[in-house]
């Protein structure tokens, strides 16, 4: 199992939503259909409606906001 950082984009049936997440999976598309299950179970509107991309996740420390520079 590895980690991916997928950076997508949900559309909610009111507006289009753009997020990062973290997913344990197999592989990268496995990562996608996890995260895809995810967001539908949060309503029946809610859908994947784009995938900007998918790098698995090395590192130790995720944040959204705050990437500092590598040396």
């Amino acid at each position: 199992m590895n980690y991916y950082k997928i950076h997508y984009e949900v559309d909610t049936g009111f507006e289009y939503r753009r997020d990062t997440a973290i997913v344990k999976a197999e592989s990268r598309d496995a990562a996608v259909e996890k995260l895809g299950a995810y967001i539908s179970s949060i309503g029946n509107d809610y859908t994947i409606s784009e995938v900007f991309f998918v790098t698995e996740f090395i590192d130790d420390i995720f944040s959204n906001q705050f990437n500092p520079r590598r040396k």
